[in-house]
């Protein structure tokens, strides 16, 4: 974000916390931008290169993905959640040449990513031969970064974090063997938290004694769709769609005195501000397309191929706005420029006996945020993709999901200044230029698990077609 005035520096990056059933989700992002993959652990085990298709686990965590996958369902009744352990690094260090010479002497930014488990879950029912109906509760964006305080950078970014939560009502329909179609609503919470360092006095070296704050929140609506198609035994095509979402973020700015009467917008307001301005800002969460094959080998192998293009070129400059000013304006934009993003992935599994199956698969991802775009909060860059997993069906209800994944990036500078046109760049002295590399990698443990419901030897008497049944 940026405050056009000599006071304060721009804020740029937005991330997530998600609460998800009851599952808490401190959601470190680990696919391109801020979004988040860790929807499916059979899927990951072969880097989510069947992700738009049933595949030989029929998944219905796949619903995610492509809507149609709701008619994965091999019973009447079938629950699915994941949980991710997510163990990021992203170490910020400082150069000297290109860094701003009054902010140097602060430090390095140093691992500005944070720990994190994220939940998924979904639930799938077959109505009648052909019509399903389901349910997904995900969070598909999230980022949560901590830089050290103070650092070189502080009015380039210190703390971002947000809620995300999509609920996702679906319904299927199966034409005959070879057709499959889902169509679902998006219904998505996004509560996003942005603080930056302001500077202390005019002409005194900033030490990183103030802090402006940005809190809003919205829910904005969508759709998904979604088919699939068998043209031969043992082919799978998937194709799945989901909406850009709008959001109208309301909340509150808020910052020192000092902050309000340096900046022209504001100062009117500066006297009132005690309970922070209220502030408004209009986002947009980019639609996905996913493209998945899977092709059976033979009885024991199949292999798998997908596309992901992400329409992150809608994630542009935002500006932000108030009720409580003159002329509604602050001074604020939020400025990203992203570009799309595009994930390829290949891979296998191999059905080991009746109870299990193993699998691996490996992706390359290239991010929406390039060189001359990054900035401190977020640091992406495009990154490779190893993942190994495997499923185990103890009974014939049960089966359990684990996978792994190491995500790791490559050379990742960050640039801020005006040479390079980095739409964070804050042209006051103060803040000035920025220059720094990034070490990333990522480590991914998974586990799931998937319950036929009308396989459960206490629950079966719920599902029968007789009278007593009651689906």
């Amino acid at each position: 974000m940026h405050i056009s005035n000599r006071y304060l520096a721009r804020m740029a990056g937005v991330g997530a916390t998600g609460f998800i059933g009851l599952i808490l989700s401190l959601d470190q992002a680990s696919a391109g931008a801020f979004a988040i993959r860790e929807q499916s652990t059979v899927s990951q085990g072969s880097s989510y290169s069947n992700a738009a298709t049933c595949g030989t686990g029929k998944s219905i965590s796949h619903m995610f993905f492509n809507p149609a996958a709701v008619t994965c369902s091999e019973s009447k009744s079938v629950t699915e959640s994941s949980n991710s352990l997510i163990l990021p690094k992203s170490e910020v260090t400082t150069n000297a040449a290109g860094t701003n010479p009054f902010t140097l002497g602060l430090g390095d930014p140093g691992d500005i990513a944070i720990d994190a488990v994220v939940g998924s879950s979904f639930g799938a029912t077959r109505l009648t031969d052909n019509i399903y109906v389901g349910l997904g509760i995900s969070a598909p964006y999230g980022l949560r970064t901590k830089a050290d305080n103070p650092h070189a950078g502080i009015f380039y970014g210190a703390t971002s974090e947000a809620l995300s939560v999509n609920l996702t009502p679906t319904v299927g329909f199966n034409w005959g063997d070879k057709f499959s179609f889902g169509a679902g609503l998006q219904m998505q919470y996004l509560d996003v938290r942005l603080t930056n360092a302001i500077p202390g006095l005019p002409g005194v070296p900033p030490a990183a004694v103030g802090t402006v704050e940005l809190n809003a929140e919205d829910w904005g609506f969508g759709f998904t769709l979604g088919a699939m198609f068998r043209p031969f035994e043992g082919t799978e095509i998937g194709i799945g769609y989901r909406s850009r979402i709008g959001h109208d973020l309301n909340g509150a700015l808020r910052g020192p005195l000092g902050f309000f009467a340096g900046n022209p917008f504001l100062a009117p307001v500066a006297l009132t501000n005690a309970g922070g301005l209220a502030a408004e800002t209009e986002v947009t969460t980019p639609d996905v397309v996913t493209i998945s094959l899977s092709q059976k080998v033979t009885d024991q192998v199949t292999l798998s191929a997908s596309y992901e293009w992400t329409n992150w070129s809608v994630f542009d400059t935002f500006a932000v706005t108030s009720p409580q000013t003159p002329t509604g304006l602050t001074g604020i934009t939020l400025p990203f420029e992203y570009v799309d993003g595009h994930f390829f992935s290949v891979g296998g599994e191999y059905q080991y006996n009746e109870k299990l199956a193993v699998r691996a698969g490996i992706g390359y991802e290239l991010s929406p945020i390039e060189d001359d775009t990054r900035a401190i909060r977020l640091p992406d860059n495009d990154r490779l993709w190893l993942s190994a997993g495997g499923t185990y069906d103890p009974t014939e209800y049960l089966s359990i999901s684990g996978a792994y994944s190491f995500l790791t990036a490559f050379d990742t500078p960050i640039e801020i200044n005006a040479a390079n046109g980095n739409p964070v760049f804050n042209a006051s002295a103060f803040a000035g230029n920025y220059s720094g590399d990034v070490d990333a990698n990522v480590h991914i443990f998974s586990v799931s698990a998937k319950v036929k419901l009308d396989k459960v030897p206490f629950l079966k008497g719920l599902f029968d077609n007789g009278k007593k049944g009651i689906f």
